[in-house]
């Protein structure tokens, strides 16, 4: 019954009959632009770049930040790929890092990760070979 009375009872705005945007959109929390949001997140890596591990040991990703213009840092999406790092074979690889902002805006950043054999003799191009008989 209360709820009928409600929908049948016309209440004006408090403001004079104007009708006011509110200051924040309440799906994204993000203040109310005349302008659209065009530009992407910033994404700062953490850490050494290029990282070195040593064979056979736990790599542990020091991760990133992630920053933008407009919207609030922890309503940016960050997704990695690539993170896991074979430790066990010595060699490059990459993590890549994306972060999209709530008007879909991306960026991508990316981190070299070198495994490496501490015990490997350097050929004389530079390149390691296997490691010294003990």
């Amino acid at each position: 019954e209360l709820k009928t009375l409600l929908e049948n009872k016309a209440v004006p705005p408090p403001n004079g009959g104007e009708t006011a945007e509110p200051d924040a959109n309440l799906e994204t929390g993000r203040p109310n632009e005349e302008e659209s949001d065009t530009e992407p997140p910033v994404i700062e890596l953490l850490g050494n770049n290029p990282a070195e591990v040593s064979l056979n040991s736990q790599f542990q990703d020091p991760g990133v930040t992630a920053h933008d213009n407009a919207t609030e840092d922890f309503y940016i999406v960050v997704e990695t790929e690539g993170s896991n790092i074979d430790t066990s074979t010595p060699g490059e690889y990459v993590i890549t890092y994306t972060a999209t902002d709530l008007a879909g805006n991306s960026t991508a950043a990316e981190r070299i990760v070198n495994v490496i054999d501490p015990y490997a003799l350097p050929d004389t191009d530079g390149e390691e070979t296997l490691p010294a008989a003990e």
